[in-house]
């Protein structure tokens, strides 16, 4: 056959978590990418050098889903995923005890390097998991749960900062 339909998909677990996993991946992102610049001077760098932290972030995050795209190909879509999640969750453990433009640098390619690396990914796996059939809805159901994440991420970190005047916190969870 041609894979599921949405209606069979939706009766799924796989699909389940698969919402919940890009809900928590783009979280983190959102609440990173947010909130990276107002972190960053007071770890030790000028607002200017803050700045291009982001241009950093984004080179390396096309570098990521140029590179780990055919390598998901090669060692499976599940394994790059968790390869990118790990590295994720160790920058973000990184940027609480960052100091300096170095350190900064560092986090902001390899947390945009395991982001980008990720991306590709959930369409891969969703196809993987439901077939092409009714890939278009299915990952359209997927991608919503993305805007979730990214609306929440945002908010939380400016939420948790107003709260506990710190982004360590935020950076934690």
């Amino acid at each position: 056959g041609q894979g599921f339909t949405l209606r069979q998909a939706l009766a799924t677990g796989a699909l389940r978590r698969l919402f919940l996993i890009a809900i928590a991946a783009s979280f983190s992102h959102q609440l990173v990418v947010f909130h990276l610049v107002p972190y960053a001077p007071d770890r030790g760098i000028s607002p200017v050098m803050a700045a291009t932290l982001m241009s950093v972030l984004g080179t390396a995050n096309m570098a990521g889903k140029l590179t780990m795209g055919p390598v998901s190909d090669r060692i499976g879509r599940r394994t790059v995923i968790a390869l990118c999640f790990g590295l994720e969750a160790a920058m973000l453990l990184w940027l609480i005890v960052a100091w300096g433009p170095w350190s900064l640098y560092l986090f902001a390619a390899l947390f945009g390097f395991a982001y980008g690396g990720r991306m590709p990914m959930f369409p891969a796996i969703t196809a993987d998991l439901f077939g092409l059939g009714s890939l278009g809805v299915i990952y359209g159901l997927v991608g919503t749960s993305m805007s979730i994440g990214w609306g929440l991420g945002a908010f939380m970190g400016g939420y948790i900062f107003d709260i506990m005047q710190s982004y360590d916190y935020a950076f934690l969870l």
